[in-house]
């Protein structure tokens, strides 16, 4: 699922309603929630963004660290439409730094 999100991100085809307007999430977005950054640094990233996968029915929710550069997927989502729709709130509605 987390391919198929970011392939469809790549594409446009990722929208969310912010204040009565569409707005189209991007991979810059993406990699804000997962990073604090919205570009990838000159040299890199002194650490390797990674990801992890939660296997509690009781993470529905995507996560995000931004001190190490982590994100963690929840299993107990099985529908696309439904991944794709919390990863999506989640980008919008993160504080922007440190566990979101």
């Amino acid at each position: 699922m987390w391919y198929d999100y970011l392939q469809d991100v790549e594409d446009g085809k990722v929208h969310i309603d912010v204040k009565s307007s569409e707005v189209v999430v991007t991979l810059e977005s993406v990699l804000q929630f997962i990073t604090g950054s919205i570009s990838i640094p000159l040299f890199g990233f002194d650490t390797a963004p990674s990801i992890t996968f939660s296997h509690s029915a009781e993470d529905t929710l995507p996560t995000a660290n931004t001190c190490d550069l982590s994100i963690r997927l929840p299993t107990s989502i099985t529908d696309v439409g439904t991944f794709s729709s919390r990863m999506t709130f989640d980008i919008f509605n993160a504080v922007g730094f440190g566990q979101i």
